[in-house]
């Protein structure tokens, strides 16, 4: 159970990442910037560190309302 749930969460996490190494890449222009991917890169990897990371997108929402940092 325990090495499922880790499969499932390291599958999860592969695929959030490469939405934004493909959002980077569309990005190659160095004298662009990509503001939302920053923000969005930064509160996934938090989401992730407090263990929703096998969890949907909204986990992301539900995080940063936990975290108290919601305005």
């Amino acid at each position: 159970m325990e090495t499922q749930n880790a499969a499932r969460s390291l599958a999860s996490l592969i695929g959030k990442v490469a939405i934004i190494v493909v959002a980077s890449e569309a990005a190659a222009d160095p004298r662009r910037t990509l503001p939302m991917l920053t923000a969005v890169h930064g509160r996934m990897s938090e989401t992730v560190a407090a263990g929703m990371g096998e969890r949907d997108w909204s986990a992301m929402a539900e995080y940063t309302i936990e975290s108290g940092e919601a305005q």
